[in-house]
């Protein structure tokens, strides 16, 4: 396993917890397309190869209306957006010499509606979604798997700077336990079209609170007006969205 962030220190605590020093930390900064491919040429070195690349890294700032900055929105982007693109770039040569390998992005399910105040997050979120799954079309030639995780709220530094509630915060450990295409979690369903997904009357979410994506003025994404009613439908397309636990769209793997 190799750890990638831009906080030597931080990784090498995670790699500590590894067992059997099997991580190694090679440290870079997402939005240098150098650094990102510098780095996956040591980890396939030092590992002799890659088979699956978590793209994961990302930032949040909230835009204010009322003094729109566009300069945050682009940082936004640079760093969630382009950074898995650069990831892409990089990595995409070395686990096609891999037999099983898989892409993994983070996208988050705020992917699936609109916000408040998260015109930039929201943006990037959702270009990386559509990033990931227009790639699994170009690549379905490939035995490369593409996989596209769509989170609700996890408990992590940056939700910590939050200033709204949070429905069904959970924490990382937790997040990185659910779903998958093995997960055991009870939410979980195939679609039929390689997605995993929450059930809409799964128990867990009977009482969810309900997410406003249209007709109505939500506060900070939540109308607090109806805390105990069962998951919205986004009136345009019907698709139910929560805000608890992942949308994981795993495909079967092509070639």
């Amino acid at each position: 396993m190799a750890l990638s962030a831009r906080n030597r220190s931080a990784l090498e605590d995670v790699a500590r917890e590894c067992p059997g020093g099997r991580a190694i930390v090679v440290p870079l900064d997402v939005t240098d397309l150098r650094a990102n491919l510098e780095a996956t040429g040591k980890i396939a070195e030092e590992l002799g190869g890659i088979d699956i690349a978590f793209l994961n890294a990302g930032t949040c700032e909230y835009i204010d209306a009322r003094d729109f900055d566009a300069a945050l929105c682009e940082r936004v982007m640079r760093a969630n957006f382009v950074g898995i693109a650069n990831g892409i770039e990089a990595v995409l040569p070395v686990l096609r010499n891999s037999p099983h390998a898989q892409l993994v992005g983070m996208s988050s399910t705020v992917a699936f509606g609109p916000l408040p105040r998260a015109e930039a997050y929201g943006a990037s979120k959702a270009a990386i979604r559509y990033l990931m799954e227009s790639l699994r079309i170009d690549l379905r030639g490939e035995p490369i798997s593409i996989t596209v995780v769509c989170p609700g709220f996890v408990k992590t530094p940056l939700t910590d700077r939050n200033d709204f509630p949070m429905p069904f915060l959970v924490g990382a450990e937790d997040a990185a336990r659910t779903g998958g295409p093995q997960s055991s979690h009870q939410g979980l369903r195939d679609s039929g079209t390689g997605e995993a997904r929450f059930e809409p009357g799964h128990r867990r979410l009977a009482s969810a609170t309900r997410i406003f994506l249209a007709g109505a003025r939500p506060c900070c994404g939540v109308d607090r007006r109806h805390r105990q009613t069962a998951p919205a439908c986004d009136s345009a397309s019907g698709q139910a969205i929560f805000a608890y636990a992942p949308v994981i769209s795993h495909p079967s793997r092509q070639g």
